[in-house]
């Protein structure tokens, strides 16, 4: 069994759709920049032990910083054990 692992902005974007003249509304911001950043974890079923059989961790742009991170789409949202503490936490008065 493989995994494999890639950077946030690998390839680029599709082109479809209209052209950029017949368009309504304003384009998206370009996220993708094509970077080869991936890593591929390998697990051997018979020793149960996990190999790394790529990786290449040389990014071609550069990286949020840590209070630009929490803005992410991935970051939004709140998992509902993490809600379930933080009402807990309220009920105690932390």
């Amino acid at each position: 069994m493989e995994q494999t692992y890639v950077c946030s902005r690998v390839g680029f974007r599709t082109k479809r759709g209209p052209r950029l003249e017949k368009r309504k509304r304003l384009s998206k911001n370009v996220s993708r920049c094509g970077c080869e950043a991936m890593c591929r974890v390998h697990v051997d079923v018979q020793t149960s032990r996990w190999y790394m059989s790529l990786w290449h961790f040389d990014h071609n742009h550069s990286f949020l910083e840590t209070l630009q991170s929490l803005l992410l789409t991935l970051h939004r949202k709140i998992g509902q054990c993490d809600m379930m503490q933080i009402c807990n936490f309220t009920k105690v008065g932390i």
